[in-house]
């Protein structure tokens, strides 16, 4: 008999439950009303507890309890503003690392830039001698000349041909 009370209840609970949800899903006043109800019913829970939890410790409260009470809190509180000290300085860390990472990748960024506006001064910039003469002359064309230039030098003792001559076989060894 026992058993089949029990199933009855549950089920009237699940219908219940049931219809009050169906309730709270169709209309919103009723379930700003049920849930207002709720909080309120909650509440007296909450007070009822800690007035009871008050009363306890007034009784128990002595001296020595009261004095070891202290202690746990003031170590708790101690433990918690380490923690929140801990999780700020480890998060300040992370930040300054991100910054770091960015502060590198902008620079990489600006030495990029200047590279390439570099890079395009050069190629804008007069070429020299020596380049325009070995970039637009044929193969057999670079050999002759540099059989001339080493005649030429044998001939004159001057440096100028040298110098040449070593920039064009530096190009082609």
């Amino acid at each position: 008999m026992v058993s089949c009370h029990r199933s009855n209840t549950q089920r009237y609970d699940l219908k219940y439950r049931r219809k009050i949800q169906f309730r709270r899903t169709i209309s919103k006043t009723f379930d700003r009303e049920f849930k207002a109800k709720q909080n309120a019913r909650q509440r007296k829970c909450r007070q009822r507890k800690k007035e009871a939890q008050r009363e306890t410790t007034i009784a128990l409260a002595s001296p020595a309890t009261k004095r070891d009470s202290r202690k746990a809190e003031g170590i708790k509180r101690r433990r918690a503003n380490i923690r929140k000290l801990k999780n700020e300085n480890e998060k300040l860390l992370d930040k300054i690392q991100q910054l770091q990472n960015e502060n590198l990748k902008m620079k990489r960024l600006l030495s990029q830039q200047h590279l390439e506006k570099i890079n395009t001064v050069d190629t804008t910039s007069i070429m020299s001698t020596a380049k325009l003469f070995t970039n637009n002359v044929s193969p057999p064309a670079k050999k002759r000349a540099t059989k001339r230039l080493l005649n030429k030098k044998k001939e004159s003792t001057s440096w100028f041909y040298f110098k040449i001559e070593k920039k064009i076989r530096c190009k082609f060894i």
